[in-house]
């Protein structure tokens, strides 16, 4: 089978940056697997997913967290509000099976000039996203309590921390962090009118 031209260029990218990944094929679609260890949490897989010889492209990272018990999942709920609200473009969610799940919205405009290094830069972003936000996940999951406030002063001081604007204490062991904040996306992407939502 051919390699899809938006594969063909993001594999070209990711082997200037030195980034291990992964090809697979099926009939319907050809995907880009890469993972890292997040810094307090698992190793996770950042899927880039297209279905057609286009520009089209979906990434996702399934199985964040997988099997959260009933009790917990309406905790886990409000940390995918909070986090949906801190960064621009990603969408965590919950799904029946009690699994979380994050997927970054990419405009369809992105062209081939660009789709490479645009998909490095996400993956450093979420990276980033990920490094920072995982222990909200975790204080929600390991709690007495199955409630948590996330809003104005009432939060717990851990929580409060996670949330301080400025990324200095961020480290990315990785050939280079792009020039963007994870809170605003990539450069050039127009807000999305898709509210990340539950």
């Amino acid at each position: 089978m051919t390699t899809y031209k938006t594969i063909q260029l993001i594999s070209e990218a990711f082997d200037r940056h030195s980034i291990v990944y992964q090809v697979y094929e099926t009939e319907e679609y050809q995907e880009i697997q890469a993972s890292f260890s997040i810094t307090v949490g698992p190793l996770v897989t950042v899927h880039f997913t297209s279905k057609d010889r286009g520009n089209d492209l979906e990434i996702r990272l399934p199985g964040l967290v997988n099997n959260i018990p009933a009790e917990k999942r309406l905790s886990m709920l409000e940390v995918c509000n909070t986090l949906n609200e801190k960064y621009r473009f990603t969408k965590f969610s919950l799904n029946k099976d009690g699994n979380m799940n994050l997927k970054y919205d990419l405009p369809a405009t992105i062209g081939d000039e660009s789709i490479g290094e645009t998909c490095f830069d996400i993956f450093v972003i979420l990276i980033q996203i990920l490094n920072q936000g995982y222990p909200l996940i975790t204080e929600a999951l390991y709690r007495e309590n199955t409630g948590i406030v996330l809003k104005n002063d009432a939060g717990p001081e851990s929580l409060q921390r996670m949330f301080k604007d400025g990324q200095d204490e961020i480290s990315i062991k990785i050939s280079r962090t792009p020039s963007v904040d994870p809170d605003q996306g990539v450069p050039g992407e127009k807000k999305s009118d898709e509210v990340n939502g539950i």
